[in-house]
């Protein structure tokens, strides 16, 4: 009897489980942790509100970590994120959520040092 040798397909796998801060005005910088968020696995990242996307510009990307900009014209409100894995054509939605709040980065408040 011989065995027939084959590969199982392997596909990207990529979870978002925590985002820091949770809340951001766009400008602002958001980090998400999870695996398997390298650039090998993760193409683009899209917030998204209701049936529109919002492409995020990604700055640091590592395995573990993704550090993203919030998009300028990124509505108020709650956004699901998802991801453009490699090797695939359709965004996977991740379980997490950012909520975008008014203004920008310029206006965000700052305590006075004492």
């Amino acid at each position: 009897m011989s065995l027939l040798a084959f590969k199982l397909p392997v596909s990207p796998v990529a979870i978002m489980e925590q985002i820091a801060p949770e809340a951001a005005m766009p400008g602002e910088t958001v980090l998400v942790t999870g695996y398997g968020l390298d650039a090998a696995n993760v193409r683009q990242v899209y917030l998204i509100y209701g049936k529109t996307e919002y492409r995020v510009s990604i700055l640091e990307q590592t395995n573990t970590a993704l550090r993203f900009r919030v998009p300028a014209d990124a509505p108020v409100g709650p956004m699901r994120l998802a991801a453009m894995l490699t090797g695939r054509a359709e965004l996977m939605e991740q379980p997490v959520e950012l909520m975008v709040l008014a203004g920008n980065m310029t206006e965000r408040r700052h305590t006075p040092a004492r």
